[in-house]
């Protein structure tokens, strides 16, 4: 009985999975900090082919100190025909584009982050890249009103919800499977649930105004979740769940919400 009402949970959360689209959240390790450039060629006859195109983090303010934005896991620059985009986990006083047109390599001037997330046309000419901000939105309020509407598909409460949702989509399956094998009772799940449904809100609503760092707001986010989950297992799961089985089971399960944060969005 207990197998089948575990394959039912399994398969009513992955089912909820699959509806929801996969690169607009990021899971549990809370929101990331983006840049999305969209391309301008209106200053050329036709559009140029584009071979590279490189995201410089600069020690000062005018990037006489530079160093190419590091590619880890959730953090790399991906482009396509219409412009670049990418989330980041590490941090800098300014940014500097550099476009590859053929043997041309074209450099913008240095420009600083104007929001938590950042939109700029990258408008290319013969011989100048310059980068001009469209939008920057902390939250759900945006600073300019001249975004394109294609630039940003996802307001930041779909964010939101839809990271909730592959949270919950990842880690109650994986807690009901735990608790399965450590026959620690099924029905202690719901603890699980119930801290998702107060951790959720925290790490995106609440830290990110207090935390400013990206890679610090990753660290404190898995922090805040393991530890808010483990206290509830351990408090409400009764006697068979202990301190150490309740931690073990809040890092296993947010261990794996992360890493899918992380490594697949």
């Amino acid at each position: 009985m207990k197998n089948k009402y575990f394959a039912w949970m399994v398969v009513f959360f992955l089912s909820i999975g699959f509806l929801i689209p996969l690169r607009s959240a990021s899971a549990d390790i809370g929101p990331k900090p983006t840049f999305r450039f969209t391309y301008d060629f209106s200053a050329l006859s036709s559009p140029p082919e584009i071979r590279d195109v490189i995201l410089y983090q600069c020690l000062d303010l005018d990037c006489n100190e530079k160093e190419v934005l590091s590619d880890v896991p959730g953090q790399k620059l991906e482009c396509d025909p219409e412009g670049c985009s990418v989330s980041l986990l590490t941090g800098r006083v300014a940014w500097q584009v550099e476009v590859l047109l053929g043997e041309k390599t074209l450099i913008s001037p240095a420009f600083e982050k104007e929001g938590f997330y950042s939109t700029y046309s990258l408008k290319i000419s013969d011989d100048h890249l310059d980068v001009i901000l469209l939008s920057a939105k902390d939250g759900v309020v945006s600073t300019l009103g001249n975004e394109p509407a294609s630039s940003y598909p996802y307001t930041y409460l779909t964010y939101f919800l839809t990271a909730g949702l592959w949270t919950l989509v990842i880690e109650l399956p994986l807690a009901v499977l735990i608790l399965l094998l450590s026959k620690s009772g099924i029905k202690n799940f719901l603890w699980v649930l119930l801290g998702n449904l107060i951790t959720i809100p925290i790490v995106w609503l609440f830290l990110p105004m207090v935390i400013k760092s990206p890679l610090g707001l990753m660290v404190v986010v898995f922090a805040t979740a393991a530890t808010i989950e483990a206290i509830l297992l351990a408090k409400l799961g009764g006697e068979k769940m202990g301190w150490g089985k309740a931690w073990t089971i809040s890092i296993l399960i947010n261990i794996a919400s992360t890493l899918f944060g992380l490594y697949i969005f």
